[in-house]
């Protein structure tokens, strides 16, 4: 990791992460799934995601890495230049933290 970059952007899923949901949404003029983004774990992951969308849906909306990294900046209270594509979304990614968990339980049997 580079000096100033973030490791996670402290989204835990208390609702933070629907309202990210929301704020991309708008900001790039696509529908998520509500599972769009269950195995995304990184800004480049979540960016990637949104241009299969903008794709798919015949979005207008242009979508560059500034663009994307200002709603996370607003969402997440962070400056700009600290997101870059390796920077987690979750501060525990939730389907990492649930195949862990699902794993270890499949292992106590």
């Amino acid at each position: 990791m580079g000096r100033g970059e973030l490791r996670d952007l402290g989204i835990v899923g208390d609702g933070d992460d629907k309202d990210l949901t929301n704020a991309l949404e708008q900001a790039f003029a696509v529908e998520f799934a509500e599972d769009a983004f269950l195995d995304a774990i990184t800004a480049g992951d979540v960016y990637t995601i949104i241009q299969r969308e903008i794709a798919s849906q015949e979005s207008s909306a242009v979508l560059t890495w500034e663009g994307f990294t200002n709603v996370l900046h607003t969402k997440a209270d962070v400056r700009r230049g600290q997101i870059v594509p390796h920077t987690q979304i979750l501060a525990a990614p939730v389907s990492v933290a649930l195949k862990r968990l699902i794993r270890g339980l499949a292992f106590r049997k």
